[in-house]
């Protein structure tokens, strides 16, 4: 899958691959494998400066998704410092929302089919 994160809603900051066993829109926690880069947006507020020293350029682990019910997740990641908050869209092939830092908000992220954010 396709995953992406951009800076205070501005251009994209990291970017790179997600594998995922399973449909987000399934009912128990399963493990993710991130490969993600630094992308060319320069951080665009405070909790994107942090991620950036924090992720030293790169993100390649393995993280949970955690459903939360009604339709929406979380992604935990750096020892729950980054999370990915969202809602599960297109019948459990997406997941989308915002990402924060240290609890601050840092911009927003999508993960999708391969092929639709990255030909």
């Amino acid at each position: 899958m396709d995953a992406a994160l951009d800076t205070a809603g501005e251009g994209m900051f990291y970017a790179g691959t997600a594998r995922i066993p399973r449909r987000f829109s399934s009912p128990t926690p399963f493990e993710i494998e991130f490969d993600l880069s630094r992308w060319g947006s320069p951080p665009g507020n405070e909790a994107s400066a942090r991620a950036t020293a924090a992720l030293s350029g790169g993100f390649p682990g393995r993280a949970t998704f955690e459903p939360l019910g009604d339709g929406r997740g979380r992604i935990p990641l750096l020892d729950g410092r980054l999370q990915l908050r969202g809602k599960i869209l297109t019948e459990g092939k997406e997941f989308a929302g915002d990402w924060f830092f240290d609890n601050q908000p840092g911009g927003s992220f999508r993960i999708v089919e391969k092929g639709i954010i990255f030909l």
